[in-house]
Protein backbone atom coordinates (compact mmCIF):
# COMPACT_ATOMS: atom_id res chain seq x y z
CA UNK A 1 0.00 0.00 0.00
CA UNK A 2 1.51 2.89 -1.14
CA UNK A 3 -0.26 6.02 1.06
CA UNK A 4 0.11 6.24 5.00
CA UNK A 5 -3.05 5.40 6.66
CA UNK A 6 -3.86 8.76 8.25
CA UNK A 7 -6.24 7.44 10.94
CA UNK A 8 -7.71 4.49 12.24
CA UNK A 9 -12.09 5.13 12.44
CA UNK A 10 -12.97 1.54 13.09
CA UNK A 11 -11.14 -1.59 14.23
CA UNK A 12 -11.40 -5.55 15.53
CA UNK A 13 -9.33 -8.29 15.50
CA UNK A 14 -8.11 -8.63 11.37
CA UNK A 15 -9.69 -5.80 10.23
CA UNK A 16 -9.60 -2.18 10.42
CA UNK A 17 -11.23 0.97 8.84
CA UNK A 18 -8.96 3.67 7.68
CA UNK A 19 -8.74 7.14 6.43
CA UNK A 20 -5.52 7.94 3.83
CA UNK A 21 -3.81 10.73 3.48
CA UNK A 22 -5.32 10.44 0.15
CA UNK A 23 -8.73 12.08 1.08
CA UNK A 24 -9.65 8.29 0.44
CA UNK A 25 -11.00 5.57 3.01
CA UNK A 26 -9.90 1.66 3.46
CA UNK A 27 -10.71 -1.18 4.58
CA UNK A 28 -7.95 -3.25 5.60
CA UNK A 29 -8.38 -7.30 6.36
CA UNK A 30 -5.96 -9.68 7.36
CA UNK A 31 -6.84 -13.53 5.71
CA UNK A 32 -7.91 -14.12 2.18
CA UNK A 33 -11.16 -15.99 3.34
CA UNK A 34 -11.39 -13.43 5.50
CA UNK A 35 -11.35 -10.31 2.98
CA UNK A 36 -13.60 -12.56 0.98
CA UNK A 37 -16.47 -12.45 3.85
CA UNK A 38 -15.86 -8.98 4.27
CA UNK A 39 -16.52 -8.35 0.54
CA UNK A 40 -19.63 -10.71 0.63
CA UNK A 41 -21.20 -8.91 3.67
CA UNK A 42 -20.33 -5.15 2.83
CA UNK A 43 -20.38 -5.44 -1.02
CA UNK A 44 -23.62 -7.47 -1.29
CA UNK A 45 -25.44 -6.46 1.78
CA UNK A 46 -24.57 -3.09 2.02
CA UNK A 47 -23.84 -1.84 -2.03
CA UNK A 48 -20.40 -0.31 -0.63
CA UNK A 49 -17.63 -1.43 -3.02
CA UNK A 50 -14.04 -0.49 -3.06
CA UNK A 51 -12.79 1.09 -5.87
CA UNK A 52 -9.30 -0.75 -5.61
CA UNK A 53 -8.20 -3.67 -3.84
CA UNK A 54 -4.31 -4.10 -3.35
CA UNK A 55 -2.80 -7.25 -1.65
CA UNK A 56 0.69 -7.54 0.17
CA UNK A 57 1.72 -10.35 1.39
CA UNK A 58 5.00 -9.00 4.37
CA UNK A 59 4.74 -12.79 6.10
CA UNK A 60 2.66 -16.28 5.59
CA UNK A 61 -0.96 -14.08 5.58
CA UNK A 62 -1.45 -11.74 3.07
CA UNK A 63 -3.10 -8.01 3.66
CA UNK A 64 -6.11 -6.43 1.67
CA UNK A 65 -6.37 -3.15 1.38
CA UNK A 66 -9.57 -2.12 -0.28
CA UNK A 67 -9.68 1.52 -1.21
CA UNK A 68 -12.88 3.34 -0.88
CA UNK A 69 -14.04 6.84 -2.29
CA UNK A 70 -13.26 10.01 -0.14
CA UNK A 71 -17.62 10.43 -0.93
CA UNK A 72 -18.11 7.37 1.09
CA UNK A 73 -21.57 8.04 3.89
CA UNK A 74 -18.69 7.25 6.86
CA UNK A 75 -21.20 6.85 9.40
CA UNK A 76 -23.55 3.83 7.11
CA UNK A 77 -20.48 2.14 6.81
CA UNK A 78 -18.99 1.76 10.42
CA UNK A 79 -22.81 1.51 11.20
CA UNK A 80 -22.60 -1.78 9.32
CA UNK A 81 -19.26 -2.69 9.87
CA UNK A 82 -20.54 -2.39 14.32
CA UNK A 83 -22.54 -5.25 13.31
CA UNK A 84 -20.33 -7.65 12.16
CA UNK A 85 -20.06 -10.59 14.54
CA UNK A 86 -16.50 -10.71 16.11
CA UNK A 87 -17.30 -14.45 17.00
CA UNK A 88 -17.48 -15.23 13.08
CA UNK A 89 -14.41 -12.97 11.76
CA UNK A 90 -12.49 -14.89 14.46
CA UNK A 91 -13.17 -17.92 13.36
CA UNK A 92 -13.10 -17.16 9.88
CA UNK A 93 -9.77 -15.97 10.15
CA UNK A 94 -8.79 -19.25 12.33
CA UNK A 95 -10.15 -21.29 9.11
CA UNK A 96 -6.43 -21.23 7.65
CA UNK A 97 -4.58 -18.85 9.75
CA UNK A 98 -2.93 -20.44 12.97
Amino acid sequence: MNQPILEILWEMPHVKFTRLASGNYCLVVTSMELNDYMEDFLWDDYDFHATSVALETPGSIPVYYNELTPHLPVAKFIEALNRLDPEEVKRIYQLTNR
